[in-house]
């Protein structure tokens, strides 16, 4: 069973893309264009009904967050500190509210060139996308193990180094047009979800080492 979030056609005459709510994506091909334009005009009102935005009850909209959807500005009048508004509006990890949402630019993991992301908290699982629509599957997703934030010296700005409990780590930088307090809100954000994680430990780490929470250090 899938809950329909989304349907897209595909540059076959033949078929089209369903999105799901839990983040899978099912391409399908039709024996027939009559059927193919049947499905989708069953699955259309199907997946505007069931669409998720993200929504939230701020008054004010910060340049960092953008929406790229009608759906989305039509629905939400603001963005930041939004703990009561799920994700969208199915059960499991989809129904957890959401903290914080916004762009990062994230270093690729080989050719270390920075890409834009929509980034998504919810309580200690974080995860990003490649656009902020609300059928986007999830590049990928972690909980929160542990923050660090650094100056770069070639950017001049402040990087968030996030790892993961799979043990990956994410260098994320603010785009140009963020302003220092919203990063400041996203830091103490990450922060938190982190120390969640070490409350439930049977030592604190070590705030000397450099991959302790909230250590500063200087990043090229």
């Amino acid at each position: 069973v899938l809950r329909v979030a989304h349907v897209e056609e595909t540059n076959h005459a033949l078929g089209f893309k369903v999105f799901g709510a839990n983040g899978k994506v099912i391409e399908v091909r039709a024996p027939r264009i009559d059927e193919r334009n049947a499905w989708l005009t069953a699955l259309r009102p199907v997946a505007i009904g069931m669409s998720r935005s993200w929504s939230g009850h701020d008054g004010n909209i910060p340049h960092l967050y953008q929406y790229d959807d009608e759906i989305s500005k039509l629905s939400s009048s603001g963005i930041l500190n939004t703990c009561e508004v799920p994700l969208h509006g199915f059960g499991g990890r989809e129904s957890i509210p959401i903290d914080k949402r916004g762009w990062f630019l994230k270093r690729s993991d080989i050719l270390r060139r920075w890409n834009r992301y929509f980034f998504v908290i919810q309580g200690r699982m974080l995860s990003y996308y490649a656009s902020d629509k609300p059928y986007e599957v999830p590049r990928r997703r972690g909980y929160i193990h542990t923050v660090r934030r650094m100056q770069s010296k070639t950017h001049k700005t402040s990087i968030f180094v996030v790892t993961l409990d799979s043990g990956t780590e994410l260098y994320l930088r603010p785009p140009r047009e963020a302003i220092e307090e919203e990063m400041d809100d996203w830091f103490e954000c990450l922060m938190a979800n982190a120390m969640v994680y070490h409350s439930g430990q049977s030592s604190m780490p070590d705030l000397s080492t450099g991959r302790s929470n909230g250590s500063t250090s200087l990043i090229a």
